[in-house]
């Protein structure tokens, strides 16, 4: 095809370069007075303390980390979306909350990511992207049969819809920067691509597209990818990707890449609920238990210990015959199940399972296995709602969890969502480069994302007030005239008495001083406007 050379050499440059702008300003210093330390033995930050000391010797070094993530057309994200893990210039945290890379132009990576935003403006479809992303990634070759659709949902309040949703990550793997991605719509894979900067000139070690007029794929392979191309172009199917169908054929470079994608992100987003499993199985190692207990112990649920027990659970199923017709049935399974264990003020241990525990012990708990194999295996953790059920104190020492002081090389990293603004001012926790905005655009209708360092907060400012002031937009514009029709419309009229009200009769007869028969009497005599009963009932008129 004569077009299709001049694609294929234009995919390095239509990507924008990296890292973006620089971010301008000193240390912020924190309005909150520093805490007593608890009087519990031993308290909280000593907990907290062997915890990070244990990820500090346990976290690897090589692997993969993320740079960068891209999409367009998906969900309320119209043009192209840019989150970037690319650290500025500043010298801020340095130590704790970036990471050194050995790239060219790309000298320190941020640790943890934190959006924040109105709600309505695109938040959780920011990480459902990249949820998106990787389901194909992990799908489509493996699971979906030929003919499937695709996932597809592209922007849809545009006059003029754009015809295919694009995703883009760019990453470290072994020390050097890799950019995969993607187009497609419903029907099928249009264009594919990865490309390596083993220097600064990108090796295409494969670009795919898809030719309309023809309804063929032209395929673009690197010498520097190695193995059976041609057998791997040939077994992957118009609605697979070439990257999953070649780790599945068990290509020795595409399989790392294909595995950190499916399974060293770890997305808790749209709703998606988690599992005891991980927690649990942690909970078999005396080591693991230990730091799953000091966990719950450093964040002061009052649990003592905790047990696995096994319990008999009613197992329900179904199977349908080749007839069409159904046979349920239903057995008992064991199931593992938590108890926590809780110390009275007399000392004795009093023991509840895991449903009678508040809501926020239930999503911590939940949330400690998989944490810390993340933390160890130095995963990328992305978050919708981090202080959801949890208090906001909580939420930063799980933030202090992913930067840690003198680690380099593989260092976890937490992408987050969140409507904790006191995140904005807590010392040493985020830096104005990790704070990213999102926003509806002018037009109200698509969703944009906006580093806090293109509004250049100044030297000392209290970024908290400024976002609450809508300084740097992401807030909500609330219409108050609005909010004030509905609060009169759902308020009861103090001018007049509804005697057919058992609340109103209990009101007015307290303001009037009359059981509720006078109170009825007055009305039948009066009517019902307030002012005459209480002149009938004050001077018997």
């Amino acid at each position: 095809m004569p077009q299709i050379q001049g694609v294929l050499e234009s995919v390095p440059s239509r990507r924008r370069a990296l890292p973006h702008a620089d971010g301008i300003g000193e240390p912020i210093q924190d309005r909150a007075k520093p805490t007593q330390p608890s009087i519990r033995q031993p308290p909280a930050s000593v907990y907290i303390s062997r915890f990070r000391r244990f990820c500090a010797k346990i976290w690897l070094l090589g692997g993969l980390m993320l740079i960068e993530f891209r999409a367009s057309n998906f969900r309320s994200i119209q043009g192209e979306l840019v989150l970037s893990m690319v650290a500025t210039s500043d010298k801020q945290f340095i130590d704790t909350n970036t990471v050194k890379t050995e790239l060219r132009g790309i000298d320190r990576l941020l640790r943890a990511v934190a959006i924040f935003g109105a709600n309505g403006s695109g938040k959780s479809n920011i990480l459902l992207a990249l949820e998106s992303m990787q389901h194909l990634v992990a799908a489509s070759a493996a699971r979906f049969s030929p003919g499937q659709q695709l996932p597809y949902q592209p922007f849809a309040l545009g006059e003029s819809p754009c015809e295919f949703t694009e995703y883009e990550l760019t990453f470290i793997h072994d020390g050097v920067r890799h950019q995969y991605g993607f187009k497609h719509d419903q029907a099928r894979i249009v264009e594919e691509w990865l490309l390596v900067y083993v220097s600064s000139k990108p090796q295409t070690w494969f670009f795919r597209t898809f030719d309309h007029g023809t309804q063929k794929y032209a395929y673009r392979n690197s010498d520097f990818l190695k193995g059976k191309k041609e057998l791997w172009q040939e077994a992957t199917r118009e609605n697979a990707l070439f990257l999953s169908t070649a780790a599945q054929l068990n290509s020795e470079q595409l399989l790392p890449i294909f595995r950190w994608i499916t399974e060293d992100i770890v997305i808790l987003a749209g709703g998606h609920s988690l599992s005891a499993e991980s927690t649990l199985e942690k909970l078999q190692s005396p080591e693991e238990h230990q730091l799953i207990l000091n966990l719950l112990s450093a964040a002061d649920f009052g649990i003592c210990e905790v047990d696995v027990t096994q319990r008999k659970v009613k197992a329900h199923g179904i199977e349908i015959r080749g007839d069409g017709t159904a046979t349920f049935s239903t057995e008992d399974k064991d199931e593992k199940t938590p108890i926590f264990s809780h110390r009275t003020a007399s000392g004795a241990i009093t023991k509840f399972p895991l449903e009678q525990e508040s809501l926020g012990t239930q999503r911590f708990f939940l949330f400690a296995g998989p944490l810390i194999d993340i933390l160890r295996r130095g995963k990328v953790l992305v978050v919708d709602e981090l202080d959801n059920s949890m208090h906001t104190l909580l939420c930063r020492r799980i933030i202090e969890l992913f930067q840690v002081d003198g680690i380099g090389g593989r260092a976890a990293q937490l992408v987050f969502t969140t409507h904790d603004t006191s995140l904005l001012d807590a010392y040493g926790l985020l830096r104005r480069d990790q704070v990213w905005l999102a926003k509806k655009s002018s037009s109200g209708q698509n969703s944009e994302l906006v580093p806090l360092t293109d509004y250049m907060p100044r030297k000392g400012e209290a970024l908290e007030r400024g976002y609450i002031s809508g300084r740097y937009g992401g807030t909500p514009t609330l219409d108050v005239d609005l909010f004030a029709r509905v609060r009169d419309a759902t308020q009861s009229d103090r001018t007049r008495i509804n005697i057919n009200e058992p609340y109103e009769v209990r009101y007015w007869s307290n303001s009037l001083g009359v059981d509720a028969d006078g109170l009825r009497r007055a009305v039948n005599s009066v009517g019902n406007v307030a002012a005459d009963v209480r002149n009938f009932i004050v001077h018997g008129l």
